[in-house]
């Protein structure tokens, strides 16, 4: 061997390629986990570790075929060995084991050979030196060519299946006869030679060749499985197809027109190549009972091949038997689980309408100035006082109200608390106490202390019941006198009116514009309607111009292993896109229709999408053109359409979009045409629309005499001819401008009617104001009843009190005579018995002293008995006199 084949020959490849060499496991380096001293072993066994565990690895006992594994009844056991069988350590092991097995090689001559020069460099290689290559004994061999084989064996078991001839050159070569001593006669592989690595594997390669030529070719199995799964897939295709494709059809058109969708029948013919669809009706989400349109007959006819390329390519498509606005027998309705948000155009649209309607209402009730009856009122009402004269009394008597009208309840409680307190003591009788009986004297005594006791309570409740009636007659004097001031008010205001109304004069203003805004409204809300659709057929457009394009594959040359000859790729033009239909026809009773070039990807064939219809039923004409260009590139705009209508009936009915609000409904023949662009930032529109003969009419407002005079201006209008522009972008936002002359009919026949609403209003506003005035002063009225109520309530619970007390009086009086009757009696009887008691006493003290003086002062004196009886009288007469005096009655 040479030196330079130490290395792998990837590695050989790499160092011939300037690279540098790559460090394998086998290999000793200086990073090696095997330190190299001076003097180190290498055994050539465990240089070969690797290999021989991967040699292991790659052979088994199902390397062999089922021939090969069979065999034949002479084959030896021997040959029916697998490489999976354990191996002994002696075969591990160099059969000789010398000094050519075993190589010592020192540090020197490792770092000798660790530097070599590689295309002028020197760049570092393998460090340990070049070991002699292993070679393996025969046992090591495929089991295919470790059997001995016939002649005719062994051309119909191995060299039949070799179709290189130098392969079969080289296996024939192997085989001699007569090397194996059991059986001479066949041929065999020498037992005692040995095989390098190299030659073992191409061995085992050949082997493996052998074995996959001599299996079937044709495997029953899977092909009756493909088979089965081909023919079901066709028999499903033909009894499901027009099934599953009316299903989906279906579902496209109830997902974009929200309604109810019937097809008769959908008929799929693949290998004619063509669709047909029967009975196509589509509902009206608008009327529920309706058909947006039907179609007898869809037919299309499309390319299969390209059909295979998962594409959609029709030359042509008719659509006949085209019918609109057709009658439905059930509803076709389909509830939606939630509304969509509005999208920022629609959000303007709206809230422009509202605004509108809001502008329409103000300039309907200035319209006239002041002279009709709610805005006479309005102007009125601001010079009159009684509203808040009335709201200040009512306020005032609200707040008295509520500061007594706890205050009647209180007292009768404390009044009856009191009166059942007394009741015994007004129904005493007096006269059924004997005045001879000191026990009922006593009682009466004891009962007059009760009532003298109750009196004073009496009184003390009855000076908080009298504090409490002088403070709400007081505030009673205050409400008398907001009575009369409301009232005087009413009359004064009243009076104001009438002047104020007879000389009232109306003015007409904004008659210009009143027509004008109101029929802006209408656009606003036609627009809102209607642009969802245009919105829609915007996104498709929008859609198609942002479709991802396909992007050219670069061809990529790679290396392949495969042994086959090579063949041919076949690159195919991309001349068609996934869908194409390059012309649409759909006839009807008078409708034609024709689109060209319907297709999801324009930049393929880069030809826009052109569409044209005309409908003329019952004289009425519509023509449309409509161009879609979504190429790449292009400076047009992505939609743009042009429209003419004539002889059609224009009926907008102003109360779909909002009621007593003044929008007109529309009623007319039209004439309309229109040009239109629209991009997905926004689109613009001009156009002119005439109305003859044309009829106005509104639901008008919440008040009858605008109502009135403005339906009679609308009414006045025969014939409108206006222009109109149109548009809408992001930045902007949308604008809406109406253009003409149609108004001079309206503002000369408001004109005329205004001229009459003056006196009826002027009438009609006095009659009102002065039921307001007076339902103003009657509202106080109750308010001060309900005070003066009040004030009665307090009044009630005081004459209550009034009449216990006067009871109570009345019983002290009867009780106070009776006590006193009884004492006079008393005196005059003690007067009697003391006068005859004084009298008796007197007359023996008189006795005992006229004896006892004359006794006295006829001695003394020595007169005679005449004078002293004459003097003892005297004495007598003044003791008497003093009697007397002591009980003289006082």
């Amino acid at each position: 061997m040479e030196e330079n084949e130490i290395l792998p020959e990837e590695e050989k490849k790499n160092l011939t390629e300037g690279e540098e060499p790559v460090e394998t496991k086998s290999g000793s380096s200086a990073e090696n986990d095997i330190p190299l001293n001076e003097e180190t072993v290498v055994p050539q066994e465990i240089v070969d570790t690797k290999d021989d565990a991967a040699e292991k690895a790659s052979y088994s006992e199902d390397d062999a075929g089922p021939e090969d594994s069979a065999g034949s009844d002479d084959e030896t056991d021997a040959e029916e060995e697998t490489d999976s069988d354990d191996v002994s350590p002696e075969d591990k092991l160099p059969a000789v084991q010398d000094d050519d097995e075993v190589m010592r090689i020192t540090a020197d001559e490792v770092e000798a050979y660790s530097r070599e020069m590689v295309r002028g460099e020197l760049r570092d290689i393998a460090t340990e030196k070049k070991l002699p290559e292993k070679k393996v004994p025969f046992k090591k061999l495929p089991p295919l060519l470790r059997r001995s084989y016939t002649e005719k064996g062994f051309k119909r078991k191995v060299l039949k299946h070799i179709f290189i001839p130098e392969d079969r050159e080289l296996i024939a070569g192997l085989f001699q006869k007569g090397l194996d001593p059991k059986k001479p006669d066949r041929l065999s592989i020498p037992q005692d030679v040995l095989f390098t690595k190299k030659e073992v594997s191409r061995y085992k390669y050949i082997a493996n060749e052998i074995k996959g030529q001599k299996k079937s070719r044709i495997k029953m199995i899977p092909l009756i499985a493909v088979a089965s799964i081909i023919v079901g897939a066709v028999v499903a295709v033909v009894t499901f197809k027009n099934p599953l494709a009316k299903k989906g059809l279906i579902y496209v058109f109830e997902s974009i027109f929200k309604a109810k969708t019937d097809i008769a029948s959908v008929d799929i013919r693949i290998l004619d190549s063509s669709i047909t669809i029967r009975g196509l009706q589509v509902g009206n989400k608008n009327s529920v009972m309706k058909n947006l349109f039907e179609i007898d007959k869809i037919q299309a006819d499309f390319n299969l091949v390209q059909l295979l390329r998962k594409k959609f390519v029709a030359e042509n498509l008719e659509a006949s038997g085209i019918a609109w606005n057709t009658d439905r027998t059930y509803s076709c309705y389909i509830p939606h689980d939630e509304e969509k948000n509005d999208s920022p155009f629609v959000r303007e649209v709206k809230a422009r309408a509202n605004n509108a309607i809001e502008d329409l209402k103000m300039q309907a009730y200035d319209l006239l100035g002041g002279s009709d009856v709610e805005s006479i009122i309005a102007n009125a009402r601001s010079n009159i006082h009684t509203p808040e004269v009335t709201k200040q009394a009512i306020s005032d008597t609200q707040a008295l109200i509520e500061k007594w009208k706890e205050k009647p309840a209180e007292l009768q409680v404390e009044v009856e608390s009191f009166a059942a307190s007394v009741k015994n003591l007004q129904t005493i009788n007096v006269t059924s106490f004997n005045i001879q009986n000191p026990d009922d004297v006593a009682a009466l005594r004891e009962n007059l202390k009760k009532i003298t006791s109750a009196i004073e309570q009496g009184k003390s409740l009855t000076n908080k019941v009298t504090q409490v009636v002088e403070e709400v007659k007081s505030d009673a004097v205050f409400v008398n006198d907001m009575v009369v001031n409301v009232a005087g008010t009413v009359k004064s205001d009243y009076d104001y009116i009438v002047e104020r109304l007879t000389t009232i004069t109306g003015t007409i203003a904004n008659l210009d514009r009143l027509l004008l805004d109101a029929l802006d409204t209408v656009g606003y809300n036609m627009l809102g309607e209607y642009y969802p659709y245009v919105e829609e057929a915007i996104a498709y457009a929008q859609q198609l111009k942002n479709n991802p394009k396909p992007e050219k594959k670069k061809k990529t040359i790679e290396t392949k292993w495969s042994k086959r000859m090579e063949g041919t790729d076949f690159w195919y033009s991309q001349n068609y896109p996934s869908f194409l239909i390059q012309n649409v026809r759909a006839q009807g009773t008078g409708f034609d229709a024709r689109i060209t070039e319907l297709t999801n990807n324009q930049d393929v064939r880069y030809i826009p999408t052109k569409g044209s219809i005309t409908l003329d039923i019952l004289n009425t004409v519509h023509k449309a053109e409509v161009t879609v260009d979504a190429r790449t590139g292009t400076r047009n705009h992505l939609v743009a359409a042009d429209y003419t209508g004539s002889g059609f009936n224009a009926a907008i009915d102003g109360t779909r979009f909002a009621t007593k609000s003044g929008v007109p409904s529309i009623d007319g023949n039209a004439i309309i045409s229109l040009s239109g662009t629209a991009d997905p930032t926004g689109f613009t529109a001009q156009g002119s629309l005439a109305l003859d003969p044309v009829r106005l009419y509104s639901d008008g407002f919440p008040n009858d005499f605008v109502t009135k005079y403005y339906n009679i201006g609308l009414a006045a209008v025969t014939d409108l001819n206006m222009g109109f522009d149109v548009g809408y972008s992001k930045a902007d936002g949308l604008y809406l401008k109406l253009t003409g002359n149609y108004g001079t009919q309206f503002i000369n026949a408001l004109k005329a009617s205004v001229l009459e609403l003056g006196k009826d209003a002027k009438n009609a506003a006095i009659k009102r104001l002065e039921q307001e005035l007076n339902n103003s002063n009657n509202e106080y009225v109750a308010k001060a009843k309900e005070f003066l109520g009040i004030e009665g309530d307090i009044d009630l619970q005081n004459m209550k009190l009034s009449d216990v007390q006067k009871i109570l009086e009345k019983k002290k009086v009867e009780i106070e005579n009776r006590l006193k009757e009884e004492a006079d009696k008393a005196v005059t009887e003690a007067k009697k018995q003391a006068e005859s008691f004084v009298q008796e006493k007197t007359q023996e003290a008189t006795n005992q002293l006229n004896e006892t003086l004359s006794n006295t002062f006829g001695s003394v004196l020595g007169t005679d008995s005449s004078s002293s009886d004459t003097a003892a009288e005297n004495v007598t007469d003044r003791i008497k006199n003093l009697g007397q005096g002591l009980f003289k009655k006082p």
